[in-house]
Parts: C-alpha cells; structure tokens; sequence
C-alpha cells in the first residue's frame, strides 16, 4: 500500500500551496497534504515553500521582509485572484475534513535556511487552536528544529527530511522522530523494513513532477516497485493520478427491474403482481437528491428508513432479500423531475414498463454525501493505532484481519471501510484478510456477485493486498438458494483463481499463509475439505522453506467439536494428523485461523493454537454459537457497532498479537 499525499496541494493543475490547491485535493480519497510555512516580517505565519516571493508570485524579495498585509497584495502567477494564504486560513479551510475522513496536514517548517525564532512554538499553539493537534505532522529539513519540536512535546508525529533514505534513518534515530522522508530517487538503503517500522514518505522535485502552470509531463511512479522497497507513502503534485475522488459512485445501470414483482403494502417485501416491475435492490438517496422520470408513467414510491430491524441484529436471523432497512411506507410520485425529501433507501414500483434497468427508468441527480466520522469511531482509531505501534518491532508482519460481513443493503460496511482505511494510514499494514461469507448467499446470482463486489471493492480501496477464504454463504446455496455458485465459480469470483485454496509466501518475512477451502454444498458433509485438498495441504507444508513459519486460514474450522452446524468435518482426521504431525516436527506453525462461528474463542488442535473470530457484521445472538465461546454485544451507533481485528505476526519470538477494533478485547496468541 503507497499512501498519497498532495504537495502543496493539487499543485499540478493549480498554483501551489494556494488555497484552490488545498480545495481540489480535499476532493480525493487521500491520505493528507503537504504544505510549507515561513513568518512575515510582523510574525504571522504564511504558506509559501520559497524563502523569496519572486517564483510565485508577481513581486521579488524575502518572505520576512514584508507585513502580511503587504503580502495581502500580491498575485499569485498563474491565477490573479490567488492570494498567499495563511495558516489560518488554512486550518479554517481543512479542519472540517480532516476530522471527519481523517485527513493529516504535513507542515513542513521552512527554517534551515532562515532560522524563525519561536516558530516551533507558534504552529503548536495554532495547531491546538483549530483543534488540529492529532491530524499535524511537522517535518524540517534542520534537525536542530525537528528535536526542538519533539522536546516540547514527545508525542507529536516528526517526520525528518534530507536526501537519502540512510541520512533520514540517522538522523530520525538520533533525535527519536517519527517518520523519514527521503527523496524518492535515493532510497539507498536494501531491505529497508528490516531496518525500520518507521513511515518512509518520499518527495519528488519539480524536473519529475512540474508544478502549475508548467505543462510538462508527470512522472508517474510504479507504487507497487516503491512498495517493495519500503516505501509507505508519497509527495504527489498530483494525487488525481493516484486516487479517486472521495464517495462512492453510483451506477443505477447495476439496479435490474424485476418483472411480475411488486411490494406488499404492509411490509415492503416483494411479492408476485402481474405486469409489474421493480428494483430489488432498495437504492440510498439522500435529501435534497432529484429524479428525472424517463418512463412511460410515474412510479409508485416506497421508502425504507436506515433503521435495521432488531430481529436481524439480536436473533439468527438472514433477511430474504438481503435488505437491512425498515419499510415506512409508499406513495405516488406526482411531480417530475421530483425531489428526495427524506435521506434513506428507496425501490420505485413500474406497471407497465419492465425487462429494463433502473437507468432507462429515472436519471439520478445526486447531491455529495459528506458523512460523519463518529468521535467513539476517531478515538477507538487512534486507541488501536497506539496499541499496534506499540506492539510493533522491525521485521513484524501486520494484517487487517476479519471475517463474515454478510454484506446487504442499509448493513454498515461502509463505516467498516471507513474505519479500515483511517486506521490503515496509521499503522501501515502489509495486507488485509477476510475469511469469508461477504454475503448471506441466498439471492439471485447476479445481485450477490454485486453484493459480494461492494465488500471486495471496499477491501480493495485500502490500497493494500487482499488475501481471502471463501466461506459456506459465498457459494450462494444457503437455504437451499437454487442459483448456487460451481466451485470453479466461486474461485473466479472471489479469489480470481483456478481453486479456492492456496497459499501465500511473503518472502522478505519469510511467512507462508495458507488459505483452505471448507465447504462443498454438493457433498453429502457440507463442512469439511475435499481428498485432493488434504493432499495438496501435505505437500504444501512440507515444501515449506525450513526457515519460515506458517499461518493457516480457514472459513470453517477443522475441529467438528467447535462446529454447532455438523457432527463431522469432511477429513477432519486426515487434515488434522497431518498439521500435528507438522508441527511436532518443525514447531512451525504459528496458529489456525477461522470464522463461520460468529464467536471467539482460543483452543487447540494438538499442539497447535485455534483462534475463532467474531463477525464483522453487525450482529449479537448467543444461539447457535459453540458452549466453549463467547459473543460480544453489540450496538449501532457505537464503537461496539464494529468487529475487527489487527494481526501483528511476531516471526521471531512464535507470538501473534490481535489486536481489537471495536467490540471486544485484545489477544495474544503464543506456544
């Protein structure tokens, strides 16, 4: 994963370190933004990178030899109406945003050329003013300024700026900083993340990325290569080339119509009517939103609040068509275009037009969803991030780990996302890993490789590699679904693979994590793994390299004894004798790793630790759930709304930490 910061700004498309810049760049799913500051001669801070206004701006002469309000007055080059922003203005500009997605501001302290007495200080005292202590980084190319800042006050983020990578690592040991930031073409160092946990953040110059309104060609950097190389973060003038803009598209074109479908007046769900069509997805909109009837009659309206239905959360419970939302009612739409006046999810009810989709029904005019980012949310963030750094050592492996979203429209993967992506820029971790059931597996094909493609895509948008196990739901068979997924299906989908187990080698880490699959519905016992599985599970452990550990993953465990929903596991025997046998000859493997049950708890196979995850969904039944485990509560619109975990892989010592998101506690994992 390659974080992307915007230097100065979208500084390729707009006059750096402006105000405009700034604007654009709030635009796009980025980490944070750079900018620069010196003092005017009356003390007020300013954004500006040259110790001079000649390059920027229409005037010549030093920064501090002019008032703010003398620099009040002079233009921008490239957009007269620009003026030299303060960090002030700055601040008021950002605040909003970088609370509510996370953002952080790198300011960079222009004082290795001119020394600005008390400088430190100042931006510390501003910082707090806005409220912005937790979302600054500071970084300076004089260390003198860096150790300075870290003196006053240890817990801020330092980040040391010079050429080479080995300059930054010297210098950030020596003053106890934070994070090092190198130029990008002088990474001197092999193996860096052997030698550091620390950020790598690196900077271009203006011959590879031209700032506005130089016209020149970008360089774009191959992110993947930077990773390899330690790498976590980059300095962009244009961070468009690397990120989307923020929020989710909406394509209405995915929304079928289904044909002799309508809604029952009482309750909301579909029923069979003749000549009728409608979406069976429920669409969000929200106030404010306009919709532009193409059809040949206004639809009938019914609206579901975002309100989850108890049931769904508090007893074992699968909505049959996938939908988290609660009915309030219907209504004829009378007006068109017509304007959404209540924020919530919506199916639109046809008579005569059907066998189309909901783009050639209603074009959508969709106002910008800004959503909050709750405090409990920011704060079990930060909780979790400290643990993790904490926890950390050069040379650990850390993964986002979870397990069983059973993702359905109005559920709350999106904060699950959210909170994913602000922790990821936090701690960094080399991966992520779901264990399957991304879905409840009862719909219609076509909508749950939609479903399953909105906790993909969502997994993906971190930017990090996505390992995953299928689960039982993701074969699209519960309850008997008719349009259930082949096994050659299911590897396609969700693993993009020829089978559904394999393994994977991070070599720098020298860890091999194996991923099983343990559910075939066509099989007389369901839960278990197939003969040429177990086979292949032989030869993969045992051409393992002798210097590295193991990992295993799986949706079910192998254990029938930890398994309410069957008597036996399919091979339980020949899987399990041949894991002891394994470990008692290499001591190897670290732990197995499982969801499905919906409940934590810690055994063992033999001599080898099982670890049972809680599910991500949002959920709190103690039904169902084996005698030996324990279920959390759970409730929406608090911290305990999310379930997942960080997984720090201790290679050295033989320990896994788990460390909790949300509902639960903290776990150590060591033989």
């Amino acid at each position: 994963m390659i974080n992307i910061w915007a230097h100065r700004g979208c500084s390729y498309r707009y006059p750096e370190n402006t105000l405009s810049a700034f604007r654009e760049a709030l635009k796009y799913d980025i980490t944070g933004m750079e900018l620069d500051i010196q003092l005017t001669k009356d003390r007020e801070i300013v954004v500006i990178h040259d110790e001079t206004v000649d390059r920027t701006t229409d005037h010549t002469g030093p920064v501090n030899s002019y008032t703010l309000q003398e620099l009040k007055t002079f233009r921008i080059r490239g957009d007269e109406n620009e003026r030299i922003p303060t960090m002030r203005e700055v601040f008021a500009l950002v605040q909003d945003d970088c609370k509510r997605y996370g953002i952080k501001i790198n300011i960079e302290l222009k004082n290795s050329e001119i020394r600005y007495e008390g400088m430190e200080e100042m931006i510390l005292a501003m910082a707090e003013e806005y409220g912005m202590q937790e979302h600054v980084i500071y970084s300076s190319f004089n260390p003198e300024s860096c150790a300075m800042l870290k003196k006053i006050d240890p817990s801020l983020h330092v980040g040391v700026l010079a050429g080479k990578v080995s300059e930054c690592l010297q210098i950030a040991e020596d003053i106890g900083a934070d994070a090092l930031h190198p130029y990008i073409h002088m990474l001197d160092l092999g193996d860096l993340r052997s030698r550091t946990a620390l950020p790598v953040r690196a900077w271009n110059v203006k011959q590879f990325e031209p700032f506005y309104p130089d016209e020149g060609e970008l360089e774009i950097q191959d992110t993947e290569a930077l990773a390899e190389a330690g790498v976590t973060d980059i300095f962009t003038n244009a961070p468009e080339e690397y990120v989307p803009e923020r929020g989710t598209p909406f394509h209405p074109e995915e929304y079928e119509m289904y044909e002799n479908t309508g809604a029952d007046g009482a309750t909301g769900k579909l029923i069979p009517e003749e000549n009728c069509s409608i979406n069976r997805e429920p669409v969000k909109l929200n106030a404010g939103d306009r919709l532009f009837f193409l059809g040949t009659e206004l639809p009938q309206i019914c609206y579901y609040s975002e309100d989850i239905p108890q049931e769904l959360i508090y007893t074992y419970t699968y909505d049959t068509e996938g939908n988290w939302t609660t009915y309030r009612g219907s209504y004829p739409a009378d007006i068109d275009p017509y304007t959404v006046e209540k924020s919530g999810y919506y199916r639109f009810l046809y008579h005569n037009d059907t066998g189309r989709t909901l783009a050639d029904l209603i074009r959508f005019e969709k106002q910008k969803e800004i959503p909050e980012w709750p405090e409990y949310f920011q704060k079990e963030c930060q909780e979790s991030a400290e643990t993790v750094m904490a926890l950390r050592q050069p040379g650990d492996s850390v993964y986002l780990l979870l397990s069983d979203t059973h993702y359905a429209a109005g559920c709350v993967w999106e904060d699950s996302v959210q909170n994913m992506k602000m922790l990821s820029r936090e701690i960094h971790p080399d991966g992520v890993i779901h264990l399957g059931d991304l879905t409840d597996g009862n719909m219609p094909k076509q909508q749950t490789q939609r479903y399953a493609g909105r906790v993909l895509g969502g997994l993906k948008s971190l930017g990090i590699p996505l390992y995953m196990c299928t689960g039982n739901h993701d074969k699209n068979a519960f309850r008997g679904n008719p349009e259930k997924y082949t096994a050659a299906e299911a590897a396609s989908v969700y693993l993009h693979r020829s089978k559904q187990y394999y393994y994977q080698d991070i070599h720098e880490r020298k860890l091999r994590m194996i991923f099983l699959d343990s559910f075939d519905p066509d099989e007389k016992e369901r839960y278990g793994f197939s003969a040429a599985q177990v086979w292949w599970l032989f030869r993969t452990l045992y051409k393992t390299p002798k210097n590295y550990r193991v990992l295993v993953f799986s949706h079910v465990t192998v254990n029938a004894s930890h398994h309410v929903w069957s008597k036996t596991i399919r091979n339980e025997e020949k899987v399990t004798k041949i894991l002891q046998r394994y470990q008692k000859k290499t001591g190897r493997i670290m732990a197995l790793i499982h969801g499905h049950n919906h409940a934590e708890e810690i055994y063992s196979t033999g001599n080898i630790p099982v670890v049972s995850l809680g599910c991500n969904k949002l959920e709190y039944f103690t039904d169902h759930k084996p005698e030996t485990s324990f279920t959390w509560s759970r409730q929406r619109h608090t911290v305990t709304q999310e379930l997942f975990d960080i997984l720090i892989v201790h290679r050295e010592s033989n320990i896994l930490d788990l460390v909790r998101f949300g509902a639960g506690e903290d776990r150590r994992i060591g033989i």
